[in-house]
């Protein structure tokens, strides 16, 4: 289980090694530094149609926070947003589900709103 310690805002995770298969989560633990209103910020693309339909389900300290559903890009990459609430305390439990198979995640970045 990696730690992220988010020291600045937004934040980038590589994500190109996650696996994003159909029902498969992607863990990991974030320290951030400042506390305050978080959003995370997904780079995507998906090989499928736009008529495919690619969900993904953010959890923090298995409560959850934000789902993302988005159609598939043809190739192209795009950017989606989640709105994750209020973090307080430093340590904290993420888990990004995948409801389906067909993304490929170049990045997520935590961006501190306020």
């Amino acid at each position: 289980l990696h730690t992220y310690r988010v020291t600045e805002s937004p934040y980038v995770i590589d994500a190109k090694h996650w696996d994003t298969s159909k029902e498969h989560s992607e863990y990991f633990t974030i320290s951030v530094r400042n506390y305050g209103h978080y959003k995370m910020n997904f780079k995507m693309k998906s090989d499928l149609t736009n008529m495919a339909q690619l969900p993904l389900t953010i959890y923090l300290d298995d409560e959850m926070k934000a789902m993302v559903s988005v159609q598939g890009s043809e190739g192209q990459w795009i950017k989606a947003s989640a709105d994750i609430g209020h973090i307080a305390g430093s340590h904290h439990y993420v888990k990004i589900y995948f409801g389906q198979s067909g993304l490929f995640v170049d990045s997520v970045s935590l961006e501190l709103v306020d």
